[in-house]
């Protein structure tokens, strides 16, 4: 990579000559490529959070340097300081001033009006507005999933109204199961259910319609995530919990790197091309019979993977895909 930057600093000091024959270049490890004009000026993108994460040690700033390694000159933005204008033209206010249209934005957060508009002003945006919603709400993956054949542990829609703790506990044939909300990160708003009690409590939590998911008991308190940047798996840990079925390591649960197997990256990769995803994290449960899909995130975080790597590095995978390095 490095050297293929000292090439490109070489052509863009022909170009300012006015040298308008952009060559073929061989990329060690990388194949052909020819540098065009775009590559020539950079590309422009944004990286869209919530307020929420302001000051939470995202690393901005890290965030910047890889994407400057990639060509790209990247801003980093708060949505609440956006407005979205449809007017005489659609376009973007920052605190009440223009901006300039970008090449890109990356969605760090679901908010689908904002994605739409971006879009509609023809950018590139990642993931999509309508891969986001579908992966924000866990049904809907479960519903694409079973459709396409991927093993993902049963799970039901529905609410107290139409079902109890006896019903469902009868249904999964086993005394206790998981309660999940519609939507969700961060294994929040995710219990294990064994009685009456625990389910009415859970409910409190999730809303009238939640999800009931049969227990995969061989993942008790670990499982995999893997996470997908195009067309490749970058990376993969197991996370693990001793003191809990949830193996979230914003809730206390450790991690460690593994092998991305074969079986790992297939079944990834096909999860995300269902779903529509450039961009995500894939949780994988232990199951009997190999590996069941627990969830995707389509916004997924990567300080995981980055405390326990020293070798992957998610932010620089995602500019290099962007700026059309990957193979």
């Amino acid at each position: 990579m490095k050297e293929f930057f000292e090439i490109l600093t070489k052509v863009k000091k022909q170009f300012r000559k006015k040298n308008k024959n952009i060559p073929l270049f061989k990329i060690p490890g990388m194949g052909k490529y020819r540098v065009s004009d775009r590559d020539i000026m950079g590309k422009r993108g944004w990286m869209v959070y919530p307020r929420s994460s302001a000051g939470k040690g995202n690393a901005f700033g890290w965030l910047k340097e890889e994407a400057a390694r990639c060509g790209i000159e990247l801003d980093v933005l708060i949505d609440d300081e956006l407005s979205a204008v449809a007017g005489e033209r659609l376009k973007v206010l920052r605190c009440g001033e223009e901006m300039e249209r970008p090449d890109f934005v990356v969605m760090r957060h679901y908010d689908t009006t904002l994605a739409v508009h971006f879009e509609r002003m023809g950018i590139r945006v990642i993931n999509t507005p309508q891969a986001m919603d579908i992966s924000r709400n866990k049904m809907l993956t479960h519903q694409l999933f079973v459709r396409n054949g991927i093993p993902t542990p049963e799970t039901l829609y529905t609410s107290l109204s139409a079902t109890g703790y006896d019903a469902l506990s009868h249904y999964f044939a086993d005394s206790c199961f998981v309660v999940k909300a519609v939507s969700g990160s961060k294994g929040e708003q995710v219990f294990l259910v064994r009685n009456e009690d625990e389910l009415r409590e859970a409910v409190k939590t999730c809303g009238d319609f939640f999800l009931a998911q049969r227990f995969v008991a061989g993942s008790e308190g670990r499982d995999i995530r893997a996470w997908i940047v195009g067309n490749r798996v970058v990376g993969a840990v197991m996370r693990y919990n001793d003191h809990s079925f949830k193996s979230n390591f914003s809730l206390g649960g450790k991690a460690k790197e593994v092998e991305v197997t074969p079986e790992i990256a297939q079944l990834s990769l096909r999860c995300a091309k269902i779903i529509g995803l450039e961009f995500a994290g894939i949780d994988l449960l232990f199951s009997e019979t190999g590996y069941s899909v627990c969830e995707i995130n389509g916004n997924a975080g990567f300080r995981t993977i980055s405390s326990v790597s020293g070798e992957v590095n998610i932010p620089r995978a995602l500019f290099e895909y962007i700026a059309g390095f990957q193979k």
